[in-house]
């Protein structure tokens, strides 16, 4: 059982990491609002050359939902499916990411020896 935080920065490091994580699932949701209805403001509020990934929202959600599930330690088991979801999710898409650039270069190397 943990103990409820005694000291007033505790409590406000607490409040305060509560706070950004409500705001991490807030900005995620926008997006996904915004590529799911075609709302470009949300999609890209600062008109910036990177956009979020829709893919990447829903993990940054997954994320939030399991450290907070961490943080109660109510259901660890919950938290524990939630957080291998979001490994689950990100390893491919690092690995696709690998394997497109080593499988161009593959290509690329495979047609310089063809012609020479």
């Amino acid at each position: 059982m943990q103990l409820p935080p005694d000291i007033g920065i505790q409590q406000r490091l607490r409040k305060w990491s509560n706070y950004l994580a409500t705001s991490v699932i807030i900005i995620a949701l926008l997006s996904l609002i915004g590529w799911q209805w075609n709302i470009a403001l949300l999609r890209d509020p600062f008109s910036s050359v990177v956009i979020m990934n829709p893919v990447s929202a829903i993990g940054f959600i997954l994320s939030v939902l399991s450290m907070r599930l961490f943080a109660r330690n109510s259901s660890g088991y919950t938290a524990y499916v939630l957080s291998i979801l979001v490994l689950l999710i990100g390893v491919p898409r690092y690995d696709t990411r690998k394997m497109d650039f080593s499988f161009c270069t593959m290509i690329r190397e495979g047609h310089e020896g063809r012609e020479g």
